[in-house]
């Protein structure tokens, strides 16, 4: 989650500007363009969702979901 440039090539830059209980909100650079995003977890609902902030490009979330089937887990990708 804090480190998303070890496997996305064109983030060159990665900070956690704040920390919360359920979340952080980071900045990155990404292909020269500073992008903020507030990250929620709710371990309950098995969900983490990424919120852009201030963005005069983009706009949405993302929001991953873990759904859990008999001990196999599978990754569900949702975006807006």
């Amino acid at each position: 989650m804090q480190r998303s440039d070890r496997t996305i090539k064109e983030i060159t830059h990665i900070q956690v500007l704040e920390k919360y209980d359920d979340g952080i909100l980071r900045q990155r650079q990404v292909l020269d363009k500073a992008m903020r995003e507030r990250i929620t977890i709710d371990r309950r609902n098995k969900t983490v969702g990424f919120d852009l902030i201030k963005n005069s490009i983009f706009t949405g979330y993302f929001l991953n979901r873990v759904k859990d089937q008999n001990g196999k887990l599978t990754l569900i990708y949702e975006q807006n």
